[in-house]
C-alpha cells in the first residue's frame, strides 16, 4: 500500500501489487456520474439517479419515472437492468457486498420482482431478490458473502420487472451506497 497523512487522516492505498489486498474494491453511492449500462428504459421509465429519496443524500439509484414519480406506463409491465462495470475480485479472501435500499412496491412475491445479480464466468446468480425484503417503505441494509467468487471477474446487475401493469403507482425501488469490500484475510 501506499501510505499518506491527508488532512489529518491516515489513508491507505493499494498498489495493485500481486499479492496485494485492497479492502475497499467498489464504493457506489449514487452521487456522481452514472458507471453503469442501463437497459430497457420505456417511456422514461426506468434505472436513473434521483434526489426523490436517498439513504446518504443527495442522491440514490431508482426504477422509475422522473414525471410521474412511479414506474406505470398506463398499459403493461415495465422493467429494466442496470449493470455495473466488471470487476476482479481477489482469491483466498473474505469479500462482502453491502447496500441500502427501499422498496414501495407490491409486497406480492409474484409481482414487482426485484433481484440482485451476480455475473461470471461460471454463469449468473442471484444473490438477492424481493423475498429477503423485511419490510417496505423504509431504507433497510443488506450484507451478502461474496466470497466464493473470489478470484473471477464479476460483474453485478440489478433488475426490475413489474410482471404486469397493475398496482404501479408506488414510487418503485431505490438502491444507494454500494459497496464491495474485503477483509484482505481469509
Amino acid at each position: 500500500t501506499l501510505d499518506r497523512c491527508v488532512q489529518g487522516k491516515s489513508l491507505h492505498e493499494a498498489t495493485g501489487a500481486e499479492g496485494c489486498c485492497a479492502p475497499e474494491l467498489l464504493i457506489e453511492t449514487f452521487d456522481g456520474e452514472l458507471n453503469l449500462t442501463i437497459l430497457a428504459d420505456q417511456m422514461g421509465i426506468g434505472w436513473q439517479k434521483t434526489g426523490l429519496a436517498s439513504k446518504s443524500p443527495p442522491s440514490s439509484l431508482w426504477f422509475g419515472s422522473a414525471v410521474t414519480e412511479n414506474y406505470d406506463n398506463g398499459a403493461d409491465k415495465s422493467s429494466g437492468t442496470a449493470t455495473f462495470m466488471p470487476l476482479q475480485l481477489p482469491p483466498g479472501v473474505t469479500t462482502i457486498l453491502t447496500w441500502s435500499m427501499l422498496m414501495d412496491v407490491e409486497p406480492a412475491i409474484n409481482f414487482d420482482r426485484v433481484e440482485v445479480r451476480l455475473v461470471s464466468t461460471a454463469g449468473e446468480l442471484v444473490i438477492w431478490d424481493k423475498t429477503k425484503t423485511p419490510w417496505y417503505g423504509d431504507w433497510f441494509d443488506v450484507s451478502v458473502d461474496i466470497s466464493g467468487f473470489g478470484g473471477q471477474a464479476v460483474t453485478l446487475e440489478l433488475s426490475f420487472d413489474s410482471i404486469d401493469g397493475v398496482q404501479n403507482t408506488t414510487r418503485g425501488v431505490f438502491f444507494d451506497d454500494f459497496e464491495i469490500s474485503s477483509t484482505c484475510l481469509a
